[in-house]
C-alpha cells in the first residue's frame, strides 16, 4: 500500500472542451447572437500544493461551462443598442488518498494524501451587459459609447483543512515504532456559500479630429459588494491616434 507513495509519480490527464455558435438575422435591424462552450478534465495524482508529498492516489475533476447571448439592435444609421447575457459555472471536485497523511520530519520526506484534500468548490456567474452607441458629426465621424454592466456570482464550497487527520514522525524510526503527533481538524460544518455583486458604469469618446488623427477618451467607475458594500475610485483611460500613409 505504501509503494506507490515512494515510487516515482505518473501524472495522467485526460481531457476535452467544445463550443458552438449561432447567429440569427431576426429583421433588418436585429440579430441574435448566441454561443456556448464547454470543458472537461480529469488529473490523476494531481499536485494540489508544492509539498513533499507526491500527489499518488488523488483525482481532480474539472468543468467548466460558459453560454452568452446577444442582441444587437439597429436603432438608426447613426444609433444601435447591444444587450448582452451570459452563464459562467465552474467546478473543481478534489479527492486524496486513502492513507492518511504522514510526515518523516529527520528524512523532510511524506506518504499519503495532501492534508488540503478533499474539496468540492463551485463558481457561478450570471452577468447582464447594456451598450448604447451614437456616431454624430457632419459624416457621423465621431463615435460616443456609453453602457452598464452588471454580475451577481455566488462560491460554495466543502472544505476544511486536515479533516482526515495529519501524522508526524520525527524519523522512520519513530514510524517503525509507532511513535508521533496526530493532528485532526473537526468543524461542525464544512459547507460555505458566499456571494458577490459587481457593477460597472462605463463611457468612451473617438473625437476625429482629421482623416489622420483621433483623440479617444473613456472613463469607468465599478461598484463590488462581496461581502460588504465597496467602490473603486473612477479609472480614466484617454489616447490618440495618428495614422500616417496614403489613405484610400
Amino acid at each position: 500500500a505504501v509503494g506507490r507513495f515512494v515510487a516515482p509519480t505518473v501524472r495522467r490527464t485526460t481531457g476535452g472542451s467544445g463550443g458552438c455558435r449561432v447567429d440569427w438575422r431576426l429583421n433588418n435591424n436585429n440579430t441574435l447572437f448566441t454561443r456556448a462552450n464547454f470543458g472537461r478534465q480529469t488529473e490523476e495524482n494531481p499536485e494540489a500544493r508544492y509539498d513533499v508529498l507526491t500527489g499518488a492516489g488523488g483525482e481532480l475533476d474539472a468543468r467548466d461551462l460558459s453560454a452568452g447571448a446577444a442582441l444587437v439592435t439597429v436603432l438608426s444609421p447613426t444609433m444601435a443598442n447591444e444587450f448582452r447575457f451570459g452563464l459562467r459555472r465552474s467546478s473543481r471536485e478534489w479527492t486524496g488518498a486513502s492513507l492518511p497523511t504522514s510526515y518523516f520530519v529527520a528524512e523532510g520526506a511524506g506518504i499519503g494524501a495532501s492534508p488540503t484534500l478533499p474539496g468540492d468548490f463551485t463558481r457561478t456567474s450570471v452577468d447582464f451587459a447594456e451598450t448604447f452607441q451614437l456616431a454624430f458629426g457632419s459624416s457621423a465621424e465621431h463615435r460616443m459609447k456609453v453602457g452598464l454592466q452588471y454580475s451577481n456570482g455566488h462560491w460554495e464550497q466543502d472544505y476544511l483543512y486536515g479533516q482526515n487527520g495529519i501524522f508526524s514522525f520525527g524519523g522512520l524510526d519513530g514510524f517503525g515504532q509507532g511513535r508521533g503527533a496526530f493532528f485532526v481538524a473537526e468543524a461542525p460544518q464544512t459547507k460555505s456559500k458566499s456571494s458577490m455583486e459587481e457593477v460597472g458604469l462605463f463611457g468612451q469618446l473617438i473625437y476625429r479630429v482629421s482623416p489622420r488623427f483621433s483623440v479617444l477618451g473613456a472613463v469607468r467607475y465599478d461598484r463590488q459588494k462581496y461581502p460588504r458594500q465597496g467602490s473603486q475610485p473612477i479609472k480614466p483611460n484617454g489616447g490618440l491616434a495618428i495614422l500616417k500613409g496614403n489613405l484610400a
